[in-house]
């Protein structure tokens, strides 16, 4: 998934989210632009700012989906 080369499907997506003790309810927050926690928002920033354009737009399309 990483480097584009596998599919990313909500069930793994909602399992990620667990095993990082997010709710999908958070996940939704998050997206809308709502934080519970703002220093979050910055984490997610931080990380994106890294990631090669190929793996943004991925990601953008796996967020798009919720």
């Amino acid at each position: 998934m990483e480097n584009g080369r596998a599919k990313i499907y909500r069930e793994y997506l909602e399992k990620f989210m667990r095993a990082r003790e997010y709710s999908t309810e958070d996940l939704k927050i998050f997206v809308s632009g709502k934080l519970k926690d703002e220093s979050l928002k910055l984490k997610c920033l931080r990380i994106v700012e890294k990631m090669e354009p190929s793996k943004i737009e991925r990601a953008y399309a796996v967020l798009n989906v919720l």
